[in-house]
């Protein structure tokens, strides 16, 4: 009997669980749907390993209109994700981080109306 192959299979599966568990479950839908719209452009671009240049790139065409608070966001979901899929650490990729810092430069998130119910009024709400 080779325990060799029963041993590898046994570190490799254990190795896949603790990855699947570094990705939120809540979130797990939204971070691969992230991922597979990433790889999806990096395939119509003909592009195979991931690096700065792609993803700023990726950033600046794909993502334009997007607010900085999303781009943010989906650059901790790729982050997430490329590390545990292709072991690639974008953390350290400096031009992109201060790329995603300049486009934040002057943004003012949308307020959403917060306050207390106005007697008498149409609208629900009051600013306060």
């Amino acid at each position: 009997m080779d325990t060799s192959n029963s041993e590898e299979d046994f570190i490799q599966d254990a190795a896949n669980e603790a990855i699947n568990e570094i990705i939120p479950e809540k979130s797990r839908a939204v971070y691969e749907k992230h991922y597979k719209h990433f790889s999806e452009w990096m395939e119509r671009q003909s592009q195979a390993d991931v690096n700065e240049t792609l993803l700023l790139a990726y950033f600046n065409s794909e993502l334009k209109e997007k607010a900085p608070s999303t781009k943010w966001s989906l650059y901790s979901i790729l982050k997430t994700m490329l590390k545990t899929k292709r072991n690639v650490d974008i953390g350290s990729y400096h031009q992109l981080i201060s790329f995603l810092k300049r486009k934040g430069k002057g943004f003012q998130p949308k307020k959403s109306q917060v306050g207390t119910p106005k007697r008498g009024s149409s609208s629900i709400y009051t600013r306060s």
